[in-house]
């Protein structure tokens, strides 16, 4: 076989369609073995497939695919050579399904790599909101919505959804929006889509053990930080329910699983958050099952940052109690737990 760097010069320079795909092909076997992704890196590899990462190059599959090995180890690099709107781009080609889950699933690991790896911390701090990391560069998430890579991502995900296909794609595109939603731009663009916040709110039925469940679970959380419009839309969308149902779900289980956890997590950070909105800590008030949940989350056993989180809604939903009159008795299921377990206010 002929070396990386003469690989990348056939596939870029050759005038003989069969050659450049031929080297394309040797490049993709190598980028599938972890020993050989520096020396592709060092022949130029990246920024070759990357170059032909265009719906209409007849190389765009197999360089989709290389790039999505590599993106396993050499982010930045893949990051700084402009592949991110390309892959965003490539999320509309509806007549390769294969292209469109490789771009989604590639897409979420670059992004995933340009952030911190704690996506969504638990704070609790007397009446504090849980914190939340600064997620990808603003730079890139603005970038994306420049190139209507937000919509590309909604788009897929409502089709998904509406045919019941939860698939690998979308899996991607929920964990990608996790990521990016931390931007209010994003936030405000995932809004902005009809049936977009009913879409996340249907997508938390799934279950703890599914994905797109918890994924869409901190999609809402943070489209609820600090936007009383969002609040009162996830809440109209039926939010409250499901993030409750989800809470139970988690909790339904002999071993806790990652899964588990991160679905508790991040149900029960949205429930602090849209705690903030009257109306919507109400509904909270008015079903005694999400305090149980919640209380439940306070023995650690889902982990620390979905008890902090718990902890964290309780403190909320306890704080307005005085003025709901239907919780007089009610508080006895987390008075003694939030007392044991809450930091001071």
């Amino acid at each position: 076989m002929p070396t990386a760097s003469a690989l990348v010069e056939q596939m870029t320079t050759s005038p003989y369609a069969e050659v450049r795909r031929a080297a394309c092909e040797h490049l993709k076997a190598l980028a599938f073995d972890d020993a050989n992704v520096q020396v592709l890196c060092d022949a130029g590899a990246v920024e070759a497939l990357v170059s032909v990462l265009i719906p209409t190059s007849p190389l765009v599959q197999l360089a989709a695919d290389a790039v999505w090995s590599l993106s396993a180890h050499c982010t930045s690099r893949i990051c700084a050579v402009g592949a991110v709107p390309l892959l965003a781009r490539l999320l509309s080609a509806k007549h390769s399904p294969s292209l469109m889950a490789t771009a989604a699933a590639t897409l979420h690991q670059v992004l995933e790599g340009t952030c911190a790896e704690d996506l969504w911390v638990s704070d609790v701090r007397g009446d504090e909101l849980p914190a939340v990391e600064p997620g990808v560069p603003l730079e890139v998430s603005s970038e994306l919505v420049a190139v209507g890579g937000i919509d590309n991502l909604m788009r897929v995900l409502l089709e998904a959804e509406a045919a019941g296909d939860i698939g690998e794609a979308a899996q991607s595109v929920t964990a990608t929006l996790a990521i990016l939603a931390v931007d209010p731009t994003v936030s405000d663009s995932i809004a902005s889509h009809e049936g977009g916040i009913s879409c996340l709110v249907s997508l938390l039925r799934w279950g703890a053990r599914a994905g797109v469940s918890r994924h869409a679970a901190a999609i809402l959380a943070r489209m609820a930080r600090d936007s009383p419009a969002h609040q009162a839309a996830i809440r109209e969308a039926g939010g409250v329910e499901e993030l409750v149902s989800l809470c139970e779900d988690a909790l339904k289980v002999w071993a806790v699983s990652e899964s588990d956890a991160q679905a508790a997590q991040h149900a029960a950070g949205a429930l602090w958050l849209l705690a903030q909105e009257h109306k919507s800590r109400d509904e909270i008030l008015d079903r005694p099952n999400a305090l149980k949940a919640l209380a439940s989350m306070l023995n650690g056993r889902l982990g620390a940052k979905a008890e902090g989180n718990a902890a964290g809604a309780l403190l909320a939903l306890v704080g307005s109690a005085e003025a709901h009159n239907d919780l007089v008795d009610g508080l006895c299921i987390v008075g003694e737990s939030v007392s044991m377990h809450a930091p001071a206010a």
